[in-house]
């Protein structure tokens, strides 16, 4: 049945060391380094579903049916709301569809910049308090958490250990 079956997916990805499980409910384990400002309630949130880069690259507006999607700090977000802002040929539209926590840090549409890495020079303490400003102050408030990236830089897959 459906609740067996998602006792297996949760088992599965607590033996992966992504998600855990404390007193029943899910928890993201996050890497070394993770901002201690992500609040664990929104961990909690994003635990429901893993997308990975590929099933991101699907969400960037060019398909009306499907929910416009953008990851920051690995966390999933729902953007649909904003699409004026992030559908094609949008302002915002070269974020959507990936992971972006460099470009948002940055405040960057910048090609080399649309990715998930925060360790290659160029990310400053002003770009993380940026990161934080935006992340806190405009994306959880107005959009909904959705899931989160597996296979990308901060919740990597089995093949992809890295730390921040």
């Amino acid at each position: 049945d459906s609740t067996e079956m998602n006792v297996r997916v949760a088992l599965l990805l607590c033996l992966c060391g992504v998600v855990e499980v404390v007193n029943g409910e899910c928890k993201l384990t996050t890497p070394e380094g993770y901002p201690d400002w992500v609040p664990q309630d929104v961990l909690t949130k994003a635990c429901d579903k893993a997308y990975t880069p590929a099933e991101l690259t699907q969400h960037d507006g060019a398909d009306e049916s499907k929910p416009i999607l953008i990851g920051i700090l690995g966390i999933v977000f729902d953007v649909s709301a904003g699409a004026d802002y992030y559908k094609p040929k949008a302002s915002y539209h070269a974020l959507v569809g990936k992971d972006t926590t460099r470009a948002v840090a940055k405040m960057s549409l910048k090609k080399r910049d649309l990715n998930d890495d925060l360790k290659t020079p160029g990310v400053t303490d002003n770009h993380m308090n940026a990161l934080k400003g935006v992340f806190l102050e405009t994306y959880l408030p107005k959009y909904p958490v959705l899931g989160h990236v597996r296979g990308g830089a901060f919740f990597p897959s089995e093949e992809k250990k890295e730390d921040l």
